[in-house]
């Protein structure tokens, strides 16, 4: 039988009939036809396919911006140890052997003790209040850290030692910044007379530890 020889495509054809047959072989994208597709394979643009999926947005919440309600006091303690001594009774763990009660409900630490990015926890109201060490400088003497009790309160603390006659001072500093009305209540509170008690109780259970190796009763 004599057949017609067929005359050869040309290129521009040849790739017309590729785009088709892989238009016709491909997967469709999800939310689009293969009419569709077809015309991206010869020269269209392709729509974005997030235009099918459209959902409706969800109202986004207003921030809000205010001024802090922040008190901040500083104490100097007078303690008989050298800065080598006191430094490491500044933790969460080791202060459990001179402020009794003192009882963290979870230290997270590479070396079981103070160093910086320890986290620990303390329980407190409403929430138990998150500790995260900051700076922790042993050859300086210099302690930092925040603590965040929810819905209450804001908490730098940092302590810097310096060496004395008769064995160091230390200058403690904290800020209290208010998270809400709980913790504006607890900044009122939070006065010199307040801080001043607050120091002096400290100070001198640290001394009595450094005094005798045990805890200071009541």
């Amino acid at each position: 039988m004599y057949l017609k020889k067929r005359k050869p495509l040309s290129t521009g054809a040849t790739q017309h009939a590729v785009r088709i047959n892989a238009c016709a072989t491909a997967r469709p994208v999800r939310g689009l036809s293969r009419i569709m597709m077809a015309r991206w394979w010869n020269g269209g643009l392709m729509p974005s396919t997030a235009s099918f999926r459209r959902s409706p947005q969800k109202p986004t919440k207003a921030m809000k911006i205010i001024e802090p309600n922040r008190a901040v006091r500083t104490y100097t303690q007078h303690l008989i140890g050298t800065p080598e001594a006191v430094f490491p009774l500044l933790c969460p763990v080791r202060e459990a052997d001179w402020i009794r009660g003192w009882n963290p409900g979870l230290v997270v630490s590479l070396s079981g003790v103070a160093e910086a990015d320890c986290v620990f926890t303390t329980p407190t109201t409403p929430d138990d209040a998150i500790w995260y060490i900051t700076r922790h400088e042993p050859h300086t003497g210099f302690i930092e850290m925040l603590k965040i009790t929810p819905r209450l309160t804001a908490c730098r603390l940092s302590i810097q030692l310096r060496r004395a006659a008769n064995g160091c001072d230390a200058q403690i500093t904290y800020s209290q910044t208010s998270l809400g009305p709980e913790g504006d209540r607890f900044v009122a509170t939070f006065t010199e007379e307040y801080y001043a008690q607050f120091m002096l109780d400290w100070e001198s259970r640290l001394n009595h530890f450094l005094r005798t190796g045990v805890a200071l009763q009541g």
